[in-house]
């Protein structure tokens, strides 16, 4: 990732006591992992990266480069004020995307880190099925993922993501770093997130 590729950042913050990041590269389940947190703790608000993407939809054969994959397509102040808001109000904060571990302010705010691993052919089967589609647009959202947005993961999501990971190490900041080979189910992964969750906030009281 270059400078300029690079979300801008204006000053750090603490991390807050009710926020939980959910990282990892598209189609490996966040979104649904996200959603079943949400369900499962009462006062929760849920924020997602894709909310915050700077520029109108365009059909994926009209696409020529991956700038729709990178964190220049990000409005990150946006992003980081709408999670701000909701940190002062709700009970807990879920905050989810394919590049937020890109962005150093909201990983400096996250009470708790939760990453996915998953493998390129999982992660493209899981997008292709998200939704019912026609074949052309199935076909050409294909091409697009082999061409764009699995070469972007590796270009500015993974080396955030792994990044990501050896922060929490050195830092002692809580890390659920969940490989979805392993075919647990979304319940189960809830179920170790939220105990991580629960454990940090006893932690933090002590």
């Amino acid at each position: 990732m270059t400078a300029d590729s690079a979300p801008p950042q204006s000053h750090a913050r603490r991390a807050a006591p009710n926020l939980i990041l959910v990282c990892g590269p598209s189609g490996c389940g966040k979104s649904t992992l996200a959603e079943a947190l949400a369900f499962s703790v009462q006062g929760v608000a849920l924020v997602q990266q894709d909310q915050f993407f700077t520029r109108p939809f365009v059909s994926y054969s009209d696409r020529s480069d991956d700038s729709f994959e990178g964190p220049a397509h990000i409005d990150w102040e946006g992003l980081r004020h709408s999670v701000q808001l909701k940190v002062e109000s709700a009970a807990l904060v879920i905050v989810e995307g394919h590049l937020v571990a890109v962005d150093q302010e909201l990983v400096a705010m996250a009470t708790l880190v939760v990453t996915l691993r998953c493998p390129q052919d999982v992660c493209k089967d899981q997008r292709l099925r998200r939704r019912p589609r026609p074949p052309q647009e199935t076909e050409e959202l294909s091409k697009y993922i082999d061409r764009f947005v699995w070469p972007a993961f590796l270009i500015y999501g993974l080396p955030a993501l792994d990044s990501l990971e050896a922060r929490c190490s050195d830092s002692g900041v809580p890390l659920v770093a969940i490989d979805t080979c392993d075919h647990r189910s979304t319940f189960e992964y809830a179920e170790q997130v939220l105990a991580a969750y629960r454990s940090s906030l006893r932690d933090t009281r002590e």
